[in-house]
């Protein structure tokens, strides 16, 4: 393929494929610009804080529990790795000020920014309990699934709404997350969600200098030289997450570096049978190659997977009107109970959908089979006439007001 063998020279692939470990990030050669530690704040490591257990350890950061004596909390801090070069210090402030600067509940808050003693750059956050999204997708009977909504399609379309919201906010303040996957979702024990690693995100507009971001997840354009940061790649990821969750596997895979890349340059059309057809046609707009075809904005993809959950609410009501209307016949003594139930079905569904032709054509059915039950049992003269009877009242009693 063409396309993939220019890309593949010009960002020195071969060297790439030789540095990168399946599921970790690939790490801009490049300091952000924001690289300044002038006027950070001195924060006491040995002196406020009592350092725990590490947590976590990514790219070139180091993220260590620990107990703030000054607030008696518990905080995350992050740190520079010992064998962290020059520009990680760069990067963790870029992380810090993209971080920082956002308050959403779906965003990880930063509580502190500044220097150690030996002048390296300290992150403090809030330290966040749980486990993450790709670590739930594994464990079926998992506590926290309790807090979340039930069934697999309910929940992971929940999670994915939070995690919209919050790329949503970024992207309202100019800033572009560029790692958005189930590892960097974080799911609380109230059901609470939460982005975080913010180590590639980037001012919308500036130029970054690639490649960067987590192969398999990646649009192509990550892979590039050079781009301008766009709201749309976050688009991207936000599709190839919710397709890893519902699929058990990342959209693009393969033996090596190069395999997966190659895949990145085709539409994402392997889903299974399961998935509805409306969710794929979404999926695949979101993880469209090119950034002209997916979705212009992290608002447009949010609104189509609303109206996807209103469409599907609307089906399951519908499901259940037809179920009530196929038991109404004309020996059923308690036909206008049923009658009212399905119709009261249809109906709801389409105050979520009004354009639903299930629905639509539901409601006419069970009108119509009322109707013919009633003329079955010879009921529809009786109930005409009770109806002018009221009619006649009605009037009557209006004449003598008057």
């Amino acid at each position: 393929m063409d396309d993939f063998d220019a890309l593949w020279s010009r960002i020195d692939g071969e060297t790439l494929a030789g540095t990168w470990t399946a599921g970790s990030a690939l790490v801009p050669s490049e300091a952000p610009a924001e690289s300044t530690q002038a006027a950070l704040p001195h924060v006491d490591l040995e002196g406020d804080f009592v350092l725990g257990e590490v947590i976590g350890r990514g790219g070139n950061g180091v993220v260590i529990r620990a107990r703030q004596k000054s607030l008696n909390r518990s905080v995350a801090i992050k740190v520079l790795a010992d064998s962290a070069e020059g520009r990680a210090a760069a990067a963790l402030l870029a992380e810090a000020r993209a971080a920082g600067g956002l308050e959403h509940p779906n965003i990880v808050p930063i509580h502190a920014l500044g220097c150690d003693a030996g002048g390296r750059p300290v992150m403090v956050m809030k330290y966040l309990t749980g486990v993450s999204w790709a670590a739930l997708l594994g464990q079926p009977d998992h506590p926290i699934l309790d807090a979340l909504p039930a069934g697999t399609l309910d929940r992971q379309l929940h999670i994915i709404d939070h995690v919209v919201a919050a790329i949503a906010c970024a992207h309202d303040a100019g800033v572009a997350h560029r790692d958005i996957k189930p590892a960097n979702v974080m799911i609380g024990p109230g059901g609470e969600v939460c982005l975080v690693d913010w180590g590639l995100a980037r001012r919308v507009g500036d130029l970054a200098r690639g490649p960067a971001g987590t192969p398999g997840f990646m649009p192509p354009e990550m892979f590039g030289v050079e781009a301008r940061v766009d709201v749309r790649t976050d688009v991207y990821l936000l599709g190839a997450s919710l397709y890893t969750a519902l699929v058990g596997r990342v959209p693009h895979a393969g033996a090596g570096l190069a395999d997966v890349m190659r895949e990145t340059l085709l539409p994402v059309t392997d889903m299974p049978a399961d998935v509805p057809p409306e969710l794929r046609a979404l999926l695949s707009q979101a993880m469209a190659p090119d950034p002209d075809a997916r979705f212009a904005s992290v608002g447009a993809l949010r609104r189509a997977l609303r109206a996807f959950a209103a469409h599907r609410d609307a089906d399951r009501l519908c499901t259940e009107a037809e179920a009530q209307l196929a038991s109404l016949t004309a020996q059923n003594a308690e036909r206008a109970t049923v009658f009212g139930a399905a119709q009261f079905g249809f109906e709801a569904a389409l105050s979520r959908w009004p354009e639903s032709p299930r629905a639509q054509t539901g409601l006419v059915a069970a009108r119509t089979a009322m109707f013919h039950a009633e003329l079955a049992n010879d009921h529809l003269a009786t109930t005409a006439a009770r109806r002018a009877s009221r009619a006649a009242l009605s009037v009557g009693s209006a004449g003598s007001a008057a």
